[in-house]
């Protein structure tokens, strides 16, 4: 349902509660739907909204004509004294929907007046407080009441990094415009919409950042298996190399407050966590500065204070599980500064080293969050924006910077044929994955994003009766596998950090916990005799670990670097994938292996099964085929327009193979936006 709180639009205070807009010409008056179609444009400013999201969200349950739609946006437009040729407010797009282009934010609130003397003994109590914290100092810039957003770009695909130059007058971003590894760095002015494209070729430029005196940019560039930080004019020019990145896995670089030194996360080795390492320009050297747990993902996104004494940066104990930390330039001692093991896409400077602009959905939604670094309280930036990720601001300036993500991953259900159906199997906008069809054939469990977290959740094999199974309210939790009797589900769950295996009854949803190790138990499924077959990396290197009666036995089968193993159901060995190798491999108990099908690439060892006669039904993302392999003969079963997400389970078939279901990346997109403070 549409928000009810007040909104600015312009010079218009929006006011759903009471249906009406109070603007510079006076007060208009509402029909409710006609407010809901504002309000929904205002939600989502800046992006194209469709007729048909609108039919879904203000009309659902009700046939309407388009002229009810062509009539709600000509109202809107004379309410707010708009144009359709020369638009300020709402914009057509021709053949796609409508946009809101106007700046919006939230208005100001307002205190109530209090007797002269009855605030003098708060206010010195709070003057004491925050001076025995010392959480703020006369540095400390001033939060606004209330932003404004507008988007600076809205072209096709995916538009991130946003940085501003040190004047905060221009900035630079990287742009992917599909789904190709190509992406350059572009430029333009804040308050001019000419756009200046800065590199090209066939590389995946990312990650920019301005020079100190803002004369050049520096970026990380991938090409040919290879990775450089490059550094090119800011007006453009040519690119020169300026230090070797190759091995890393997340392209981060920022630069140092002496704008000489480049701050990057690094790892030494294959298998140890990253690390944010100082490398200098003038002799390639590595320094490493930070040093996360041996079992952790490691430090990512690292910020140097304007003043240079601290350090922040994010940890990621594993897969959606990251905090905030400062590393103390003076003592070079960590500090920790949430414990809220959520998602956190980025971090930046708010004023000279003492808060923090932190993109997290700590709350349920990607909002923006102001973190006061000496006592490590957080509070809501008010930026009418819930898809956040990346900020990026500029001491000194009020201005924020920052991605506004857009991610819809559904499951599709496709026909024996392969036909795949014209809707979602259980549309949502949240992210749904994993889709495992329990042995009856009757129900599919699966992981979703519906509750703000990822939870396990339950539904008929048409979709509907939709219900959460899993409450852990933290942590990354997925990949779910049914036990042979249908009457519980196996998960992994990282609530402490580590990857670790529980069960949760489907008709009762009691949970209990089957593995508390520091280690990673990931990829359930059960043996032929009930037994819990997983993937642990216990002793080094992934192996077969199997749980009975609540025992965990690592190297229990002896096959190295396997990744969602099940047993045949004929009782001819044991199928997986490898870590890092292709092929779809068939395991014996005396250690005898064999190449099954070469082209199951390694990150879909999560998109195959094997069904109860032993045809094994696999994804193909070479030829983007579903295929059915039985002994030495491979068939067809159908060919995808898309592509499944790679390094998730993303493949589920009915045990008597009438239907199947398929993950999607349905809208992967970003754009840049930039948050002013309401004048």
């Amino acid at each position: 349902m549409p928000s009810q709180d007040d909104i600015l639009i312009g010079p218009h205070r929006i006011r759903p509660a009471l249906n009406r807009i109070d603007g510079p010409q006076g007060t208009v008056r509402l029909e409710p739907r006609i407010m809901d179609v504002l309000v929904l444009l205002a939600q989502r400013a800046g992006e194209v909204v469709s007729r048909d999201e609108l039919h879904s969200e203000i009309w659902a349950g009700t046939i309407v004509s388009e002229d009810v739609i062509n009539r709600s946006i000509s109202e809107l437009r004379k309410a707010l004294g708009d144009s359709h040729r020369n638009p300020v407010y709402i914009q057509t797009i021709p053949k796609r929907g409508y946009r809101l282009v106007a700046p919006v934010g939230a208005p100001r609130v307002h205190a109530k007046k209090t007797p002269r003397m009855a605030w003098i003994v708060p206010v010195i109590a709070l003057v004491a407080l925050s001076w025995w914290l010392g959480t703020w100092s006369a540095e400390s810039t001033a939060i606004p009441d209330a932003y404004t957003t507008r988007p600076l770009t809205s072209e096709p695909g995916l538009e991130n990094w946003p940085v501003l130059s040190p004047d905060g007058h221009r900035v630079a971003w990287a742009h992917r415009p599909d789904s190709s590894l190509v992406s350059h760095i572009y430029v333009r002015l804040v308050q001019d919409e000419a756009v200046h494209i800065l590199t090209g070729g066939p590389a995946w430029d990312t990650r920019p950042w301005w020079s100190p005196d803002g004369t050049h940019i520096y970026f990380v560039r991938f090409r040919s298996g290879g990775c450089s930080v490059m550094r090119i004019p800011s007006l453009g020019g040519f690119a020169e190399a300026q230090a070797d990145c190759t091995g890393t896995v997340y392209p981060d670089i920022s630069l140092g407050v002496d704008g000489e030194t480049m701050l990057m996360n690094w790892r030494s080795s294959p298998s140890s966590p990253f690390a944010i390492y100082a490398l200098s320009a003038a002799d390639s050297a590595h320094r490493q500065l930070t040093h996360p747990p041996d079992r952790s993902w490691g430090d990512h996104d690292a910020r140097e204070s304007p003043d240079g004494a601290r350090l922040a940066f994010v940890r990621s104990a594993s897969e959606g599980m990251q905090d905030v930390y400062v590393l103390e330039t003076a003592t070079q001692k960590e500090r920790r500064l949430t414990h809220d093991a959520r998602n956190i896409h980025g971090v930046s400077w708010l004023d000279n080293g003492k808060t923090l602009a932190v993109a997290s959905n700590r709350a349920g939604t990607d909002d923006l969050w102001a973190l006061d670094v000496a006592s490590g309280r957080m509070s809501r930036l008010p930026v009418p924006d819930t898809r956040t990720a990346f900020p990026f601001t500029v001491p000194g300036r009020s201005e924020i910077v920052y991605e506004r993500v857009r991610t819809d991953v559904n499951i599709w259900r496709a026909d024996s044929s392969g036909t795949v159906e014209a809707s979602p199997w259980s549309p949502s906008t949240a992210w749904d994955a994993h889709p495992a069809v329990s042995p009856a054939g009757t129900h599919v469990a699966f992981t979703s994003s519906r509750s703000g977290t990822y939870e396990i959740w339950l539904a008929g094999t048409d979709g509907e009766g939709v219900r959460q199974l899993t409450r852990h309210g933290a942590g990354y939790t997925s990949r779910p596998a049914w036990t042979p009797d249908g009457e519980a589900i196996v998960y992994v769950s990282r609530v402490d950090g580590n990857a670790d295996l529980f069960e949760v009854n489907v008709t009762t949803g009691v949970r209990k916990r089957l593995t508390e190790t520091p280690f990673d138990e990931l990829a359930p499924s059960f043996d032929a005799e009930g037994r819990v077959l997983y993937s642990t990396n216990q002793n080094g290197s992934w192996e077969v670990g199997r749980l009975e009666e609540r025992r965990a036995t690592p190297g229990a089968l002896p096959f190295r670097g396997v990744m969602g193993i099940q047993q045949d159901p004929l009782g001819n060995g044991y199928l997986y994938g490898k870590v890092g190798s292709p092929g779809l491999w068939r395991g014996h108990i005396d250690g005898s292996e064999v190449l099954e099908h070469a082209s199951l690439d390694p990150r879909d060892w999560g998109s195959f099964n094997v069904l109860p006669d032993g045809e094994i039904i696999l994804f193909d993302r070479a030829a983007r085929a579903v295929l059915s392999v039985v002994g030495g003969r491979i068939d067809t079963l159908a060919t995808l327009a898309f592509l499944l997400p790679a390094h998730d389970p993303g493949l589920a078939v009915h045990p008597q193979k009438r239907w199947m279901l398929l993950t999607r990346m349905d809208v992967q997109e970003s754009d840049i936006v930039l948050a002013e403070p309401v004048r």
